[in-house]
């Protein structure tokens, strides 16, 4: 499968949305006989995908960054710092070039500056 081919075509696409965002927060787990009612399978399956559609290309459209990277990049990102995504070397690679692109820079710094000076550090 071609990473443009992940986005446009894969019934994955949405339920990993759901999954890095939401289920493994919650503790929940699929019993096995029900993986198919889910309609991703199981969390790892997920990871799997999403693992390979990252390291196909650049982004999840190939050399092209779009909205979708936006979107799942921030998922992945979340994902790795809070724990409810496994650090593995290719969601590890695709993050950093999603966070080191000049617009993810530039709203950094904004967020940054908008933070109050006298802000204690722990």
């Amino acid at each position: 499968m071609r990473s443009g081919d992940f986005v446009k075509e894969s019934p994955l696409y949405h339920q990993i949305i759901l999954v890095l965002s939401l289920l493994p927060m919650m503790g929940f787990v699929v019993p096995p006989e029900r993986e198919k009612m889910m309609g991703y399978g199981t969390y790892g399956a997920v990871i799997d995908v999403l693992e390979d559609a990252v390291e196909q290309g650049e982004y999840l459209l190939g050399d092209n960054f779009s909205a979708a990277d936006v979107y799942v990049g921030a998922h992945v990102g979340f994902g790795m710092q809070f724990g409810t995504i496994e650090r593995r070397s290719g969601l590890e690679h695709y993050w950093s070039r999603v966070n080191t692109r000049p617009a993810a820079i530039r709203a950094k710094k904004i967020d940054d500056d908008l933070l109050p000076k006298d802000t204690a550090k722990t």
